[in-house]
């Protein structure tokens, strides 16, 4: 289990929704570089240069073959959401000897394209709502993406209206339950909650160039089975993009599960 957002501890807040998934399958998931304890537990001068895709693939290889080993598994099933549905997907195209199914929760599959059609929908709720304020915040980006570098400034004045109108958690601006339950992980104590923020910015700086280029629309074969899980509503990762690239997958076996009442936090 990939979970998303570089740099994020979202390992705290699976013990939440998780505990079920535990009665049927072993469960694995581990803090990537820059997010959790991972970052708290190392120099950030050392860390934040290793902090590419490729070498985060390849970390999800290497836990995929401590857990096969372990576990005395053959194959593992590989679950990434969001930013781990980019590292997930990969490794999973790579590692069809290792890895028995891809699940992919909120899936990248063009960056680009993800931004301008996340966009044009909170643009589009904007105006619905007659919101003078986010509708002018939104038209300022204009052309979004379009050609100008995609900085964290430009994303997040996005993100603020996409949340706004349910892009994330789908009841509207509020994701604060997902973002709360971090404090009460049996697991994380204040002082490795109160890294996040600068694990996040550094992951997001190092990482956002890669993250900028993912492109998965030249895939059009996987030697694995793949499913997706998508949130109804999720515009954060737009979820049309990723249903319609599945559908034209071909692959030893596939489908799309929707969550009606939900976006990109399922």
């Amino acid at each position: 289990l990939i979970h998303g957002g570089p740099g994020s501890a979202e390992m705290a807040v699976g013990w939440a929704f998780q505990r079920g998934w535990e009665d049927y399958f072993t469960v694995v998931q581990w803090d990537q570089r820059g997010a959790g304890k991972t970052w708290a537990a190392n120099d950030p001068e050392t860390v934040v240069p290793t902090m590419t895709k490729d070498r985060m693939v390849a970390d999800v290889s290497e836990v995929i073959d401590l857990v096969r080993k372990r576990l005395g598994k053959d194959k593992v099933i590989l679950m990434g959401h969001s930013w781990g549905s980019v590292i997930g997907l990969e490794t999973a195209l790579a590692r069809p000897d290792a890895v028995a199914a891809y699940i992919g929760v909120g899936q990248v599959i063009n960056f680009h394209r993800n931004e301008a059609e996340g966009w044009r929908l909170a643009l589009e709720d904007a105006r619905a709502d007659n919101n003078a304020e986010a509708v002018a915040a939104l038209e300022a980006l204009a052309p979004y993406p379009g050609d100008a570098p995609l900085t964290i400034e430009r994303i997040g004045a996005e993100r603020t209206w996409s949340i706004h109108y349910g892009g994330l958690a789908a009841y509207r601006g509020d994701a604060d339950p997902w973002f709360r339950a971090m404090r009460l992980s049996p697991e994380y104590d204040d002082a490795v909650l109160s890294t996040y923020d600068a694990g996040s910015l550094a992951s997001l700086g190092a990482l956002l160039p890669d993250l900028v280029a993912v492109d998965f629309d030249p895939v059009t074969t996987a030697p694995v089975p793949v499913f997706l899980f998508l949130g109804r509503h999720d515009t954060t990762t737009p979820s049309g993009i990723a249903a319609d690239w599945l559908s034209a997958l071909e692959a030893p076996a596939k489908a799309t599960f929707w969550f009606e009442h939900s976006a990109h936090l399922p």
